[in-house]
């Protein structure tokens, strides 16, 4: 394929504090067999020298494009590259990971082929030093999926659910994000948005090919001590349920969802609480937020859940007292 007959894509790839990392992020996109790229690097208030070294790439490859703001989170860094980008097609890599040098090419093909508006290749887990890890889950199948086919896919194990709710791994048509953005100041800010993208392009295409190479950070929010921050995710499939709730989804497709959320919202309630997280006032407010999904789904999910339902809205401290006595016990 010639190159003038290919779309502009606008890849956007937020920074902060990845010097260790951005260089060889860069220079596997800027060495893509698909050459009609915008590369937008939004350096989101690095204090370390991620800055200078993303500037010296800008003068190897005239497509960077060096974008800055005060440190507001990657939400508002994807979302100013967003808004910046002039692409027919909209991609994210983050700034630790990297990527195969025929990623958007194949996703590209891909997408052509399928007639989809958004595209998902596979992903290969790998640590700090660049070196495999071997995950016990399998991948999805390879196929173009409806949307609730997609969202209740997505459900199937953590690496599916990973490959299928991140933004790095997946080429847009970029009209899609006209009245769709991040959420500010949110943990995993892709659940809030994968389900309203999904409904709005209807298909999704996915190949089971292993172009993006994503790395595992020990040290990350989601990996370390319990915070309140996690509730962000339990907060996010009470707004994805409400979302299918209005697209008249399947009721099956809502229980599903449902069904998880009450163990996510227990589960989140019992650590705010075991760590002390927050004021006994912010916490009987994390409770009220948890109940009604409890009520409206915990009689239907399995045995032991239930019985957890039943107690969380009835007795609440009796249950957490349990828990404390199962941590115990487990020590």
């Amino acid at each position: 394929m010639k190159k003038e007959t290919l779309p502009l894509i606008s890849v956007i790839v937020p920074v902060y504090n990845v010097e260790k990392y951005i260089g060889k992020c860069l220079e596997s996109i800027c060495c893509q067999t698909y050459s009609n790229l915008e590369i937008i690097v939004v350096n989101d208030g690095s204090t370390d020298n991620s800055r200078q070294i993303v500037l010296q790439w800008t003068e190897k490859d005239k497509r960077i494009v060096f974008l800055e703001q005060q440190n507001s989170g990657v939400s508002v860094a994807r979302n100013l590259g967003i808004e910046k980008a002039h692409g027919e097609y909209i991609a994210f890599v983050d700034s630790d990971d990297y990527i195969a040098d025929n990623m958007y090419m194949e996703l590209y093909h891909l997408l052509k082929k399928s007639n989809c508006n958004m595209v998902v290749c596979g992903y290969m887990a790998v640590d700090d030093d660049g070196k495999p890890i071997n995950e016990k889950y399998g991948d999805p199948k390879e196929k173009i999926y409806s949307e609730e086919e997609y969202l209740w896919t997505m459900q199937d194990n953590v690496r599916i659910h990973t490959s299928f709710i991140c933004p790095w791994n997946k080429l847009y048509l970029k009209s899609l994000f006209d009245d769709i953005r991040f959420p500010a100041g949110k943990v995993n800010e892709d659940n809030w948005i994968i389900h309203k993208l999904v409904y709005k392009t209807h298909k999704v295409a996915y190949i089971n090919q292993y172009l993006y190479y994503y790395r595992q950070a020990p040290g990350s929010i989601m990996r370390g001590k319990y915070s309140v921050k996690r509730f962000d995710d339990f907060e996010a499939q009470v707004d994805r349920i409400k979302f299918l709730d209005m697209k008249r989804a399947s009721k099956e497709l809502i229980n599903r969802m449902g069904r998880d959320s009450v163990q996510s919202g227990i589960n989140c309630w019992f650590q705010i609480k075991y760590y002390k997280c927050t004021s006994k006032e912010e916490e009987k407010g994390y409770y009220k937020k948890v109940k009604p999904v409890v009520e409206r789904f915990g009689n239907i999910c399995l045995f032991p859940n239930r019985v957890k339902s039943f107690f969380f809205c009835k007795m609440p401290n009796f249950l957490y007292g349990l828990y404390c006595m199962k941590r115990r016990i487990m020590r």
